[in-house]
């Protein structure tokens, strides 16, 4: 049976109490097939175009000093054949870095997990201001680590189970911001069914402003998808 790690000092810098739950998480968590980096935890689902990460990650807060501070609990979902599919046109070839990452920012889906939690789960007494979990000095790291994994349980894994499939892409659900690439690869992918020729139309007079990408790259890269470019070249 593994050793239970030592926590650091009530005295430590706050960077290595994070990485010391983000350790304990991952014991907790290592049987539901995830594996930790550091403070992401991730673990792959699905096949084909459909296989993604499901990625969590403890986001240190920016006001952070000493031994004092807090973190947010990132969800992503990433989907690296729709990274590596945009990443074709050569205006976009910056994604291909991210294209099969484990950066939860480079995720089609994403979400922090206070937003995801029933009100029983949003009730909890550690959370504070906008979903940041707080370190106070002398905080018992262990019942701390323990009470998250009981809210990823209850909120993160059943979100991450609805969002792994790439209609969640197409529909834009959880999307920071949205991507109207990400949306129209995931609905060509989906077939007859994924609505991609509406989608495409709904989104042609933005992308006919070339500011995303430039059309003729645009118009090949639908083609690839098996799209019809027409609406994008249309007067």
């Amino acid at each position: 049976m593994p050793r239970t790690p030592t926590p650091p000092d009530a005295d430590a810098r706050i960077g290595k109490k994070i990485e010391y739950v983000a350790r304990r998480l991952g014991d907790h968590l290592q049987a539901e097939g995830f594996e930790r980096h550091g403070r992401t935890l991730v673990r792959t689902r699905g096949e084909g175009h459909g296989l993604h990460r499901q990625i969590l990650h403890l986001q240190g807060s920016k006001w952070n000093e000493g031994s004092y501070g807090g973190f947010y609990v990132a969800l992503s979902v990433l989907f690296p054949k729709v990274n590596a599919s945009v990443a074709t046109m050569p205006s976009q070839a910056w994604r291909a870095d991210g294209a099969d990452s484990i950066d939860e920012a480079a995720g089609q889906v994403r979400e922090r997990l206070h937003e995801v939690l029933p009100p029983e789960g949003r009730a909890w007494p550690g959370w504070h201001d906008f979903g940041e979990v707080r370190i106070e000095k002398h905080c018992d790291l262990d019942a701390l680590a323990s009470d998250l994994h009981g809210l990823l349980m209850q909120g993160a894994l059943p979100w991450f189970e609805r969002h792994g499939r790439l209609e969640a892409v197409r529909d834009g659900a959880g999307m920071l911001g949205g991507n109207m690439l990400d949306v129209l690869c995931a609905a060509a992918w989906l077939g007859p069914d994924g609505d991609a020729e509406r989608l495409l139309a709904q989104f042609a007079p933005r992308l006919k402003e070339g500011r995303i990408a430039p059309v003729n790259e645009l118009a090949a890269w639908l083609r690839s998808l098996a799209l019809d470019p027409a609406p994008l070249l249309g007067a």
